[in-house]
């Protein structure tokens, strides 16, 4: 389906409508739209990512198992490449503006964390806060769209996002959402926005868990992050500490990495750690 037949389609009113409390929700601000998108244009895009096998890599470490991920355009099928575009279009986003109560959202055309996630039987995203800070594009990350591709998904795979706050008492889930077929969620994130898919997917081998991200960013610090660039996920475990131990001095060189180097200091740096 071309652009301007996505665009024809789209009922721009109907994002905004909604979502008119998308600023008090709890525990932090997020909506959950179902059929917001054109059946058809989905099912194509479903169909694809069936048969697309051309992945970027597979996530395979403490944090996340089993998620595949492709962030190269150029590698995406027809009608997923239409979907992500329109939805960094600039009417597009005006809209996502008018819903967030966020002024000048600027997407990201390389899809850093973004594009297309496959979850496997097995898979998970243990509980986590996002990196508030694009290196490459010198933006902060301020919001994630997701749209759910999944046919027939049956409750007892499990699979829901969730939301949570964490107290002393650890992590408190107080949201959760299942990853149905044309269900779109947009949420605010920041230093508090804890959110993941914890539980591992109990769908058959032959199904996984499909969703298309995007994610939104704004040039000057939003509220609610940290004053420190942090370019890493900051994952966490049910009793809200650290899932992954990081040394004191590795943190220290990360932040003054991410914070005190000067530009050409730091592209120096990031050849010495891709030199191979």
């Amino acid at each position: 389906m071309k652009f301007k037949t996505i665009q024809n389609k789209f009922n721009f009113n109907n994002l905004i409508e909604i979502s008119t409390n998308y600023k008090n929700k709890n525990p932090f601000p997020y909506c959950v739209i179902d059929n917001l998108w054109d059946f058809n244009l989905l099912k194509n895009a479903e169909k694809e990512f069936n048969e697309f096998q051309d992945w970027d890599g597979e996530k395979k470490f403490a944090g996340a198992i089993k998620k595949r991920f492709c962030e190269t355009e150029h590698k995406m099928p027809v009608n997923i490449i239409e979907i992500l575009r329109f939805c960094n279009s600039s009417k597009f986003i005006s809209s996502l503006e008018k819903l967030t109560g966020e002024k000048g959202l600027i997407p990201d055309p390389h899809y850093r964390g973004a594009g297309m996630h496959s979850t496997t039987k097995g898979g998970f995203l243990k509980m986590h806060t996002d990196f508030n800070w694009n290196e490459d594009l010198n933006l902060y990350r301020r919001i994630n769209l997701l749209i759910y591709l999944n046919s027939k998904w049956e409750n007892n795979w499990g699979g829901e996002l969730k939301f949570a706050t964490k107290n002393y008492k650890g992590l408190i889930i107080q949201k959760s959402i299942k990853p149905i077929f044309n269900r779109t969620v947009i949420f605010t994130t920041s230093d508090v926005s804890y959110h993941g898919v914890p539980e591992s997917v109990k769908s058959p081998e032959y199904i996984d868990r499909k969703s298309l991200i995007l994610y939104y960013y704004v040039a000057k610090r939003p509220k609610n992050t940290s004053f420190v660039k942090k370019t890493s996920t900051n994952y966490r475990m049910s009793n809200g500490s650290a899932l992954i131990k990081r040394s004191f001095l590795k943190n220290a060189l990360s932040l003054i990495k991410d914070n005190l180097l000067p530009r050409k200091m730091l592209e120096a740096y990031k050849k010495f750690r891709n030199y191979k």
